[in-house]
């Protein structure tokens, strides 16, 4: 909007990573677990742990400022802490971003100086099924209906060009994949611009060929790579509205594999990649079972249990 500048706060500090809420407070637990952690093993916060948040509701090629400021950020780490090559940790919209990022802001001499590697956790790589429903119907996140209906959230969630980044993407879903069926037809990614007319949202339309095609066919970054992948979740695959319930309804809903959130297929994109289409870096990948229960509820949550096992820093070179 113009006139508006947004900052987000806390860059380079760890604090508004760590903390979804400023109070505090348990729900709002985010990286704290792991940040926790990596001071135990040696690290510091501020010093060689650092956060780059961002404004998650827009598309990595409305970033510019953020992604600028990411590269000296890594830079500056490198050189402050003894030349030393940077590991990046990217969850969730983290690491399309951060793929973005690799193709676009640096170049391979760059990221064979500065980068270690990159550690994925819950990447959709490849977009996520969540993002049909929240373009039609709205997403509530599975919350009760009653409180927040998704038709009510749908207009603000349209909004956001992060939502058409993460449309599910071509190189990943195929042309007789189906996303969402209704009485009348069912929707691939070969009638997406249908869809949108359909759902009554043609500013989506104009929205996913901006933002939705941003990462190609999803060619490797050209940074060794360590992938978790969440697997043994009910996952949304594909959603069939009734007669009468599309768009402005919620739909019936088939589940496949996956963390709850991002497809299992979307994950699995980095298995593609490998020491000969990736720059000569390897690949790695390992498949957790209940990992977004994992990641979010089994790991210790508090100052007061702060055992993790003894470790020496990991990411040393």
């Amino acid at each position: 909007m113009p006139g508006v500048d947004i900052r987000v706060p806390g860059f380079e500090g760890t604090d508004s990573v760590e903390w979804l809420d400023p109070s505090k407070a348990s729900t709002g637990l985010y990286f704290y677990t792991l940040v926790d952690m990596m001071v135990l093993w040696g690290y510091s916060r501020g010093k060689d742990v650092k956060g780059a948040p961002f404004d998650w509701r827009k598309a990595p090629n409305e970033l510019n400022d953020f992604l600028l400021i990411l590269k000296s950020t890594i830079e500056k780490t490198y050189y402050y802490n003894g030349n030393t090559k940077v590991v990046i940790v990217g969850h969730s919209m983290g690491n399309p971003v951060m793929l973005y990022f690799y193709h676009n802001y640096v170049d391979q001499e760059w990221k064979d100086k500065f980068i270690k590697s990159h550690v994925s956790l819950a990447a959709p790589w490849g977009g996520s099924m969540q993002i049909v429903r929240l373009f039609a119907s709205g997403y509530n996140m599975n919350y009760y209906r009653v409180i927040l209906p998704p038709s009510k959230l749908r207009a603000m969630q349209r909004s956001f060009t992060s939502s058409a980044f993460l449309f599910p993407s071509k190189s990943v879903w195929n042309a007789t994949d189906v996303l969402a069926i209704t009485d009348a037809k069912n929707y691939t990614t070969s009638n997406i611009e249908q869809f949108f007319k359909d759902v009554n949202y043609m500013v989506g339309w104009e929205q996913y060929k901006h933002s939705g095609t941003l990462l190609g066919n999803l060619e490797a970054p050209g940074v060794e790579v360590h992938c978790v992948i969440g697997t043994g979740m009910d996952t949304p695959e594909q959603f069939n509205w009734p007669k009468g319930y599309f768009p402005d309804y919620p739909p019936y809903i088939t589940n496949g594999d996956g963390d709850g959130t991002v497809n299992r297929k979307s994950a699995e994109v980095c298995l593609r990649w490998n020491e000969k289409n990736n720059a000569g870096h390897k690949a790695s990948f390992v498949f957790l079972f209940n990992f977004y229960i994992f990641i979010l509820g089994n790991l210790p949550r508090t100052p007061q249990n702060r055992t993790y096992g003894n470790f020496t820093k990991p990411f040393s070179n």
